[in-house]
């Protein structure tokens, strides 16, 4: 599998907690709600504690595996997890208000990020021009999200795949995040990061894995030098 491009550069979560826990080296012994096991919320985790030299398995943080944004704050909200970690832009307000706080910042850290467009080797050696197309297509998604004359689209997008309605404020939320933090990037400071984070859950399945083998940005300088995109 390689990574075509990244979407996003910084990491855009934060760790929201309950009161008495005012700093990462508080969550020593105690549970942290995530998305799921080796997600994107998992591998955040990892590499913000990582940069306080925590581990999650060495100090005792339990990983509660809950779901969503909405859902990981309902598990905050009723005592079921002493943190959880959250969209920062999309859903800590929502957190905030609910009596909890943020004790690290993922993007006030500056943790690199990637969110990606994904191929196999072989399907794009034998489908080279629909690949460029699909990456084609999701810039194009990009530039609508980014197009603020698209908010109220974007919006209704987000709630549905929220699951939610357009009058919610966490889509609302959500979209005045991503419309600010979304374009395209340069994916190789992202994937170091998050290789950083998979060798404290497999050391020894990521040992040989560097980010270079990771990416195809063939597809990507092609749409560049014929001037369809600008890499950030």
């Amino acid at each position: 599998m390689k990574i075509l491009g990244s979407f996003e550069q910084i990491n855009g979560y934060g760790i929201y907690a309950r009161p008495g826990i005012t700093a990462p080296s508080d969550l020593k012994g105690k549970t942290v709600a995530v998305a799921g096991k080796g997600d994107n919320t998992d591998v955040s985790l990892r590499a913000a504690l990582k940069k306080f030299g925590l581990d999650v398995e060495r100090d005792g943080v339990t990983e509660v595996q809950v779901g969503n944004d909405a859902q990981r704050i309902a598990a905050l909200q009723t005592d079921k997890v002493n943190a959880a970690i959250l969209d920062e832009g999309a859903a800590g307000s929502q957190a905030e208000a609910l009596g909890a706080h943020n004790i690290l910042s993922l993007r006030q850290e500056n943790i690199p990020w990637v969110t990606a467009l994904v191929v196999s080797d072989s399907y794009s050696h034998d489908n080279p021009n629909t690949v460029l197309a699909v990456l084609e297509s999701v810039i194009d998604g990009v530039r609508f999200l980014k197009d603020p004359s698209n908010r109220a689209a974007s919006v209704a997008i987000l709630a549905e795949d929220m699951k939610l309605t357009a009058d919610d404020q966490l889509p609302k939320d959500a979209y005045n995040t991503y419309q600010q933090r979304y374009g395209i990037f340069d994916p190789l400071p992202g994937i170091a990061a998050i290789l950083d984070a998979l060798k404290t859950i497999d050391a020894s399945k990521y040992a040989g894995v560097t980010p270079d083998r990771l990416v195809d940005l063939s597809y990507l300088n092609k749409l560049q030098a014929a001037g369809f995109v600008k890499v950030q």
